[in-house]
């Protein structure tokens, strides 16, 4: 574990995870509180590791001390409960000797916004600390380079108290600042979380950002290229700046007429709404209903039915509106996409 100021919660966590642990690594990463005194009730194993700011170096620190065949990484506002604290045993008692990584099923229990766009997704969890080269193919041979992942049926309860986009941006920021290149798998979570979580002070510190680094370097970039509109239509659309929104909206409109995401809609439903043009805000929140989401699967259920609704009731159509209410109301995330 990596940890910073987690006394409050960093026992009901390790409690839980004690019964399978062989070797606990806890890395204090600049705690105030008492963090370190608790981490010493468990494991003689902590250390400490400057924060810069960089949470693969202080996992990759924390990896670095790490013993056993298998490491499981894990965050305070996590917990195993006691069945998948069976399968979990299970697991280490019967995992087939190839495998290299175990996903389990990471369950949002609070509703915590973040970045999820379903109850539950399977992440990387448990890996292979050594890994073995492996010939495969009787003829041709060559060693296997992608790791042997195993999905398994384990779920762990993240029990998040709060959302960290503000010190994510932050980050992100920083990261670009010193002339990181990020992963596109990056570009793309930023763009979500930007979508999903950031507010009017967090899209004025992104847009210059977006403006030097993404766009010219990420613009053009097949998947990457809707995400990033998306994020720009955000930004420009709460940021009040009319003349950039338009020209991003009509190339939505015109670069992806047949495939056109229930974000686009969204932001053009929103702006059409503040000019009063209901009509029109009440065509794309009901076409973003019926569109494919790329960020937020909630904007083309939840939003877009409570946002027709609304335009509905201003138009004098209650009876149609409690319709797209009724909707909004049954529709619901989806177990793990």
């Amino acid at each position: 574990m990596i940890v910073k100021n987690e006394a409050r919660r960093l026992r009901t966590c390790l409690d839980s995870y004690l019964p399978i642990a062989d070797e606990i690594i806890i890395v204090d990463t600049g705690s105030s509180d008492n963090t370190v005194e608790i981490a010493n009730e468990y494991t003689d194993h902590v250390y400490s590791f400057p924060w810069s700011d960089d949470f693969s170096k202080a996992r990759n620190y924390a990896f670095s001390l790490c013993t056993c065949d298998f490491i499981y990484s894990a965050d305070a506002d996590e917990v195993l409960d006691q069945d998948n604290l069976v399968k979990f045993q299970s697991l280490k008692e019967n995992i087939h000797p190839e495998v290299d990584i175990v996903t389990m099923k990471y369950i949002n229990v609070n509703g915590i916004k973040s970045v999820y766009n379903s109850t539950s997704e399977l992440r990387p969890k448990l890996f292979r600390r050594l890994r073995t080269w492996t010939f495969i193919s009787p003829i041709h041979e060559t060693v296997r380079l992608t790791p042997l992942t195993y999905d398994s049926d384990i779920c762990i309860l993240h029990i998040q108290e709060s959302e960290h986009n503000h010190r994510d941006f932050s980050i992100y920021l920083k990261a670009l600042d010193s002339g990181n290149k990020l992963e596109k798998y990056v570009v793309r979570m930023l763009c979500e979380q930007l979508y999903k979580t950031a507010d009017f002070d967090d899209l004025t510190k992104l847009l210059p950002y977006f403006d030097k680094y993404i766009i010219p370097e990420y613009g053009a970039v097949d998947d990457l290229a809707m995400p990033i509109l998306i994020a720009m239509l955000r930004i420009t659309r709460v940021l009040n700046l009319t003349n950039r929104f338009y020209t991003y909206s009509v190339n939505s409109v015109l670069e992806c007429a047949s495939c056109i995401s229930s974000e686009i809609c969204i932001e053009i439903g929103s702006y059409q709404e503040a000019l009063k043009n209901y009509d029109e805000a009440l065509f794309w929140y009901i076409k973003a209903s019926n569109s494919d989401c790329c960020l937020d699967i909630v904007s083309s259920g939840e939003t877009a039915f409570l946002s027709a609704a609304r335009i509905l009731h201003m138009l004098g159509q209650d009876q149609k509106a409690k319709e797209y209410e009724d909707l909004a109301n049954d529709w619901q995330l989806p177990e793990i996409l």
